[in-house]
């Protein structure tokens, strides 16, 4: 005698011959939940934004707080490891940061010429010497020098000096501040230099000229230091209204600066416009406990007027930290967050990491290259996987300065961006071969090998599924064309856990999808702009259909009884989600019926409804129900449509193939088929 249970239902494995399947395989699972072993209905999906003006192309969508972001082609919305109002796009343009309403470009200006530097003067001096012959008498003046800037803090060198004649014991030095001649002072003749250091010169007019002979070349003339000299160099950065600061200018011109002297600095730009820059960092080159570098003096509100430094030698702050900082390449794309503030990115081959906790800044020292182009990122800790057109990367470290990164010896690319999807432990991509789980241990394997040969995969043109995820498992769309040319349009849900792979279908038809962490929903965009929420926890149950694997004796043999357990009792929650959905439905159908019907002929294209079909949405029954179907051979045999009851099943035949599906919306536990009510409580007890 035979005896049959079904529990701890299986989805589909495609590539299998049907009766080799698992025991509690299925041969075509649609609409169903097998997440915990019985049979569950997935939720009717619920409204939750629309597109208005829906221009019919959107790839990518995002929820940012109430609203709803899309875009043509994959785009990457991130939010940021800083304030909780900013969101960075990335694969729309150039990179953006996203604040409430306003985008911006992600890329900070900066200060494109450098500051000039210079030290204010007290006036210009000139210079004359005479000679003093050892008679005492005085010979006219010199021609007289250029002009040279000078300060209090500094000295003046005469030079230039001519050979001193035969006869002359002394020369007499003077000086001109503009206004009037000062005596500086008396030495005895020589051809050096003369150091003017005086400050107490006293008035006198040049002499006139006498029989001594008098010096013909006018003395050059420089300024020279009294004090010690330090050199300093200026540069100034951008600050947003978010605290992002940019790159600095180039440097300045080197300022020779003393103790008691002020720098004015010249050259400021202001305001570039469009990044709410609000104020100006100021730094100069100095010694502190890091050495000798750029620190921090000032900050001042954005402006193009010009800056004097009388800040004290000691009063500095920071060292500057926007030194190496990068704006991110317009063509950056494929923006994952990770842990320890970091960001990644790429373009082209080229992996880019931010600055931590700075998205804006992209610092070309982090780059790392691939062999192959770079086609999308997923982060699993501080392990990041580096999916390309050809072989797959992994880069693992804590900060950007220190990852390092190997290629894996898996010959799997990646062939659609949209299809990658985070499972949180492991990281699902469409290759050529299936779908691809890579994992932080650096482990890269197809998943699908018992669903789907390489042929049966392209089929679904992976190159342009799109995905996403729920409870772990990976959701796809696909909309393709059947070896026949008819469409190949729907969704599978794979699971690829540890207990193996399998899959279910829905008939959800999305063209984007987007995986909300903080709520763990998934939504999804429809051809028509609107967005729903997959799995709705509030919907009502939809009807789903699950059909067992052959079950092949190796005699005919009759099954007598059957029984199907549930443990769905209605509740209060699943009663008000009805009502809500008949509702909706009532409300809906209100307004196509008050709306022109398209029953004119040609009012509707062909295929539009099923036979006998209209365009009015069904409304949900009041409970949930469930067809349990047994066909022996091929022919429909008997249906049980109630739950913990045995139910006698036709005699006067024998059958070696049998099989049972399953349809309605009411949760099934399990299963069991003998051919004895004896058999049969003996088994469903167990």
């Amino acid at each position: 005698m035979g005896a049959w249970l079904l529990k701890a239902f299986s989805g589909e494995q495609p590539r299998i011959s049907a009766n080799l399947l698992p025991p509690n395989g299925s041969q075509q699972a649609v609409n169903v939940r097998l997440d915990d072993g019985a049979l569950d209905p997935l939720r009717k999906p619920e409204h939750a934004g629309q597109f208005a003006a829906y221009p019919g192309n959107y790839q990518s969508i995002y929820r940012y707080g109430a609203t709803w972001l899309g875009w043509p082609g994959a785009v990457y919305a991130v939010p940021g490891p800083v304030a909780t109002d900013r969101l960075y796009i990335m694969g729309d343009g150039a990179p953006k940061m996203r604040v409430n309403d306003t985008e911006y470009l992600l890329a900070v200006p900066y200060p494109v010429n450098a500051l000039t530097g210079s030290l204010p003067a007290n006036g210009s001096r000139t210079y004359a010497y005479s000679y003093v012959d050892k008679n005492g008498v005085e010979s006219g003046p010199s021609p007289i020098s250029g002009s040279v800037a000078w300060n209090s803090n500094r000295t003046v060198t005469v030079s230039g000096l001519e050979d001193v004649p035969t006869g002359i014991v002394s020369q007499n030095f003077y000086r001109n501040d503009g206004s009037n001649w000062y005596f500086v002072a008396k030495r005895a003749a020589a051809k050096g230099d003369f150091i003017d250091d005086v400050t107490d010169a006293t008035p006198r007019a040049l002499p006139a000229a006498s029989a001594t002979q008098a010096p013909t070349t006018a003395p050059t003339v420089a300024f020279d230091y009294i004090d010690l000299v330090v050199t300093r160099v200026y540069v100034y950065t951008y600050v947003t209204a978010f605290g992002e600061e940019s790159e600095p200018c180039p440097a300045s011109n080197l300022v020779d600066w003393e103790p008691g002297m002020t720098v004015t600095l010249t050259g400021f730009a202001g305001d570039p416009g469009g990044r709410n820059i609000v104020s100006q960092r100021i730094y100069r080159t100095q010694t502190g406990d890091s050495g000798t570098d750029l620190y921090f003096i000032a900050e001042r509100p954005v402006s193009s007027a010009d800056f004097v430094d009388d800040i004290a030698e000691d009063a500095f702050g920071e060292v500057l930290p926007s030194r190496a900082y990068n704006a991110p390449p317009d063509e950056l794309t494929g923006l994952i967050s990770m842990p320890n503030g970091m960001m990644a990115a790429f373009q082209g081959k080229d992996l880019y990491l931010c600055q931590p906790w700075l998205p804006h800044a992209w610092p070309e020292a982090y780059v790392l290259t691939c062999d192959y182009d770079i086609v999308a990122l997923g982060a699993i800790g501080t392990s990041l996987i580096i999916m390309t057109t050809g072989k797959p990367y992994l880069a693992q470290g804590t900060d950007p300065s220190s990852m390092q990164m190997v290629r894996l010896a898996s010959n799997l690319p990646c062939v659609n961006a949209r299809g990658v999807v985070d499972l949180g432990m492991a990281i699902a991509y469409p290759s050529h071969e299936g779908l691809v789980l890579a994992g932080a241990d650096g482990s890269a394997q197809v998943v699908t090998a018992q669903l789907f040969n390489r042929e049966a995969w392209q089929q679904f043109n992976p190159g342009t599924i799109c995905a996403g995820q729920l409870s772990g498992r990976y959701i796809a769309s696909y909309n393709s064309v059947n070896p026949d040319g008819t469409p190949l349009v729907g969704t599978f849900i794979i699971n690829t856990d540890g207990s193996g792979a399998f899959l279910s279908r829905s008939n959800v038809n999305a063209v984007a999808f987007h995986y909300d962490v903080s709520e763990g929903a998934l939504y999804y965009l429809t051809s028509s702009g609107e967005v729903l929420h997959f799995d709705a926890p509030g919907g009502p149950p939809l009807n789903y259909y699950w059909k067992s694997k052959p079950l092949l004796l190796s005699a005919p043999e009759n099954f007598a009884v059957i029984r199907v357990d549930s443990d769905d009792a209605p509740n209060l929650q699943d009663i008000a989600n009805i009502n809500a959905a008949r509702a909706a439905a009532v409300a809906e159908n209100e307004i196509v019926i008050a709306s022109p019907l398209g029953s004119e002929i040609n009012g509707q294209v062909v295929n539009l409804f099923t036979l006998a079909g209209d365009s009015l949405e069904p409304i949900p029954g009041m409970a949930k129900t469930i067809t349990v179907n047994v066909y022996a051979d091929g022919i429909l045999r008997a249906s049980a449509t109630k739950t913990g009851q045995m139910l006698r099943l036709p005699a006067g035949f024998k059958a070696r193939k049998w099989e049972i599906d399953v349809y309605g919306s009411a949760r099934v536990q399990q299963i069991a088929m003998a051919s004895s009510v004896t058999e049969l409580k003996a088994m469903a007890g167990s």
